[in-house]
């Protein structure tokens, strides 16, 4: 899930919500779990992250964590280093 804006435009309460509407975040995950549920085995990961003036922070590791960011343009793709 991707959110993109200008501050105060509104990106938290759409990924968040609140208390009586649930946000994008709680949404997707209830989704995942409904689809995931006859199966007995299962390994998920999850990344959640920060992306602020060309800077990727990973915002599952305690006190934050700068990650760098690695492109390459032969196989066209890019790679986040330092999720957790």
């Amino acid at each position: 899930i991707l959110v993109y804006g200008a501050t105060g435009a509104g990106k938290t309460h759409t990924m968040f919500g609140t208390d009586g509407d649930l946000g994008l975040v709680h949404r997707a995950l209830g989704e995942v779990f409904k689809i995931i549920a006859g199966i007995d085995s299962l390994v998920a990961k999850v990344a959640f992250l920060e992306l602020y003036n060309d800077k990727v922070e990973c915002l599952l590791q305690e006190g934050g964590g700068t990650c760098d960011i690695r492109e390459d343009a032969r196989n066209q793709y890019m790679q986040i280093n330092g999720l957790r």
